[in-house]
């Protein structure tokens, strides 16, 4: 084999491979490679260096990422990430960062492909990333003392760095922060949702009570302190983040600062970027924070202690009300948390019965099923279907979220292309203990769309024979009937059983404290000290927790299957059967991912880079988990850095790839400039 290929690559040979004509290189033989061959061709020379940057080489493997057991990480819903304007690093990025993170996810130690970020100049006080990676929404307090909303740019197109967009004061610490991709008003953009607080008298001078985790019984507050609460909604259009993220002008020099500027200008708002779109006051606690789509309206919903969650339309601020009933029980009912359900117009609450009736040893947590008020409604109504009780105590619940993307005809990006078969993402619970944790799931089920239905399923496209697609409506429920739960002890061991009673009692006796940054199958859990209370703990440890219903990779062990491209495609448009059906009988060789027997749940060590293990252990202000990306973020207040934690593995952009961009960009306006002659 070896003296095989030295005539190829002997450079006195007279047949050299690379004397082949480029199509043939490209088209013919490195579409047969897998992908970490397809890297290592890359080394051989320069001049395969350069062809396996191609477009050609990564475009093709695009509509085989569905089958991949992670989801495809979402991208910016804009026309820059569109099949036509994606750049070639951008499609060998979504290839390689899914398989790569995929495959260190399911090591027994989970290690993080590279570690990036800087200072921030500010002291972080909550974060949270963007489905997708691409940006990050922070609560900031600055070096003068004023706090504010900031929004960063995790891979500047112009420096491949950490860099500050957008900066607005908030007055008081904001904190509960929510962020997504919405359509408000036929503008897309990102909704920032978050909570603030002050004293009713301005004369108090108390501290306000500080806010250390949201969703149990330790943000319950004095009820005899006056504080008056707002649920603010902030939004900044995607032109004025696609003006300031423009790969050919760096932050911070004088054209970066000259958009700022005229973006200002073109908005007439007094030189705030964000349009503030929903305000909602209150003298009751707030609670958890939402954003989502309900009948096609993005609206905002917060919890209003104890048990009322109130929904408003972002687009004209209507307003209505849900207030949940107690159960049969007289015991004190006490929402935690709650997860909107737009296909089913219904939403999920988590709930906590006090232990005040005889026959309850402890206290419950009970899943509940209530229906989404209609617009400008105040109801006060029972549960939908039947109540699932857990009868053990917790002292935290967390849950996972259900859209985190645009409605696909709102996305102009390639997402919708590549995801349409996908159904949605299990909801993941997960319940802190004194002991350990559980975690609780409901997979969704498809059903048969009620014909009178009036809210939006989610959708998918197939073809009628015609050039123009459709959408196939497609309706998915969650039944809080189909739990299933899992025991996790802090010795490791891990227990089933259908009421929990008997697997919290094998248990180590050690007490810990965890705070989880869940996900729909991967999360993140941080340990901290044991009844430490504090904004800035020290993280101990970190795991890294997966949940997979079934493996969606097990079709990938044949490595030589035969597949015709254009058959995927076909399919993954057509959307004939199930998309693990499809992913079963094609797949594309290329996409080489080693098997891993799995079970439903793992938890694996997190082992962090030396640098960052030594601040996150002094103390850590804020941290974030984006489970698309596998990218995790702690802001350490010591030396007010950001460090970004990336489990898969992305490419610096090169001189090669710059020079690919230019002649894409190039053909792109002379092909613009013809059309429109």
């Amino acid at each position: 084999m070896s003296s095989t290929w030295s005539r190829f690559f002997n450079r006195k040979s007279k047949c050299r491979f690379e004397s082949l004509p480029e199509e043939i290189i490209v088209d013919e033989i490195i579409s047969l490679l897998h992908v970490r061959d397809i890297l290592r061709l890359r080394r051989v020379n320069k001049t395969m260096c350069m062809l396996t940057k191609k477009p050609a080489v990564w475009k093709r493997l695009l509509p085989h990422i569905p089958n991949i057991q992670q989801p495809l990480a979402p991208l910016p819903p804009t026309k820059m990430y569109n099949l036509k304007n994606l750049t070639s690093h951008d499609m060998e990025t979504i290839v390689t960062r899914a398989f790569t993170y995929d495959k260190r996810w399911k090591d027994g130690v989970i290690r993080p492909w590279s570690i990036s970020g800087g200072l921030t100049h500010y002291n972080i006080l909550e974060m949270v990333l963007l489905p997708g990676g691409h940006f990050l929404v922070s609560s900031v307090l600055t070096a003068i003392g004023d706090y504010g909303i900031a929004i960063w740019s995790m891979d500047h197109p112009a420096t491949q760095r950490l860099a500050p967009l957008i900066f607005r004061n908030t007055e008081v610490k904001a904190y509960g922060i929510k962020a997504r991709y919405m359509k408000v008003l036929g503008e897309k953009g990102i909704s920032i949702a978050f909570l603030r607080k002050w004293h009713k008298v301005k004369e108090d001078s108390r501290f306000v009570p500080e806010t250390f985790e949201l969703g149990g019984k330790g943000d319950q507050e004095d009820p005899y302190m006056p504080l008056k609460y707002e649920c603010t909604t902030l939004r900044v259009s995607l032109e004025t983040i696609e003006l300031l993220t423009d790969r050919n002008v760096k932050p911070k020099t004088s054209e970066f600062m000259r958009r700022i500027v005229a973006a200002r200008a073109s908005l007439g708002t007094d030189g705030d970027l964000f349009n503030v779109v929903s305000r909602i006051r209150t003298a009751t606690q707030l609670g958890g924070v939402s954003l989502d789509v309900i009948n096609g309206d993005p609206h905002v919903c917060v919890l209003k202690r104890p048990n009322t969650i109130v929904f408003e339309r972002l687009r004209d601020c209507v307003r209505s009300v849900l207030e949940c009933r107690p159960t049969e029980t007289a015991s004190p009912h006490s929402t935690w948390n709650f997860r909107v359900l737009p296909d089913q117009n219904e939403v999920l609450v988590i709930r906590n019965v006090e232990k005040v009736a005889p026959e309850m040893e402890t206290d419950w947590i009970i899943i509940q099923l209530f229906r989404i008020p209609t617009e400008g409604q105040t109801i006060n109504v029972s549960p939908t279907s039947g109540t699932f009780v857990i009868r053990k105590a917790y002292l935290n619940v967390q849950v996972s979220e259900i859209q985190r993307t645009l409605p696909f005809e709102d996305d102009d990006s390639v997402t919708p292309s590549l995801m349409e078969n996908k159904p949605p993402q299990p909801l993941s619970i997960f319940c802190r203990t004194p002991y350990g944790f559980a975690h609780h799931s409901i997979w969704p089920e498809e059903t048969q769309l009620p014909p009178s239905s009036s809210h939006t399923p989610h959708q998918s496209l197939h073809s009628t024979g015609e050039n123009t697609p459709i959408r196939k409506r497609r309706h998915f429920i969650y039944d809080v009937q189909k739990v299933k739960h899992t025991f996790f002890c802090c010795n490791g061991c891990k227990s089933l059983s259908p009421d929990l009673e008997e697997s919290s009692k094998d248990h180590s006796g050690k007490e810990i404290q965890m705070r989880f940054l869940p996900g729909a199958s991967r999360a993140v859990i941080l340990e901290i000290p044991t009844n430490y209370k504090s904004t800035r703990p020290p993280i101990l440890r970190c795991y890294g927790f997966q949940y997979v219903g079934e493996d969606m990779t097990s079709h990938l062990d044949n490595a030589n299957a035969e597949a015709d491209e254009a058959e995927v495609e076909q399919a993954l448009i057509a959307g004939h059967g199930s998309s693990d059906q499809i992913a079963a009988r094609i797949i594309h060789p290329t996409l080489d991912i080693p098997v891993r027997e799995l079970e439903d749940t793992s938890i694996g060590n997190i082992r962090l880079h030396e640098d960052v293990t030594k601040e996150v252990v002094k103390g850590v202000s804020a941290v974030c988990f984006d489970e698309d990306t596998g990218r995790l973020a702690f802001a350490t207040p010591r030396d007010k850095k950001l460090h970004v934690c990336d489990f898969s593995f992305v490419r610096f952009r090169d001189e090669d790839d710059n020079a690919i961009t230019k002649m894409m960009d190039d053909a792109i306006k002379i092909h613009d400039q013809s059309s429109a002659e």
